[in-house]
């Protein structure tokens, strides 16, 4: 039942993305057009230290997770399969799991980070493709709950 599950899970995944990234090639500029005038237009940020600071600290914080903790995270499942030690196996598996665990809460902590002190109208790309890889990133640790084990 769960492969079912997981077999229906992807494309239905895929496909969300796929409507959410043709929606910002669509064209933002045209995305305003039918909004009320009672919507204030979006200006770009003023570039000061503190925001600056912000910044980094956001690409500092995905880079770390999305381009780190799991890579890593992956690296160590796929070598778990190479190992004959059940106690190595184990502390590969777990390694894997505080790898993901880290990358998931990093990219939770950059996204709280994006939505708190930057302009958040998602209508640029840049903002659309963030929420899907957001998105993404919380949807692996649900595959990997709803895995089958290993027999």
């Amino acid at each position: 039942m769960l492969l079912f599950g997981r077999k229906r899970l992807l494309p239905a995944v895929s496909g969300c993305v796929i409507l959410l990234l043709a929606s910002s090639i669509h064209g933002a500029s045209d995305s305003l057009e039918g909004l009320n005038h009672s919507y204030k237009s979006v200006q770009p940020l003023e570039l000061t230290p503190k925001l600056s600071l912000q910044l980094k600290l956001h690409a500092f914080l995905l880079w770390s997770s999305v381009g780190f903790l799991m890579p890593i995270g992956v690296l160590l499942i796929r070598f778990s399969s190479n190992v004959k030690s059940a106690k190595a196996v184990r502390v590969l598996f777990y390694c894997h799991v505080a790898a993901q665990v880290a990358g998931v809460a990093l990219a939770t902590a950059a996204a709280a980070l994006s939505i708190t002190n930057f302009e958040n109208a998602f209508n640029n790309t840049h903002q659309r493709i963030g929420v899907a890889l957001y998105g993404l990133v919380w949807i692996q640790p649900l595959i990997g709950f709803l895995r089958p084990d290993r027999a």
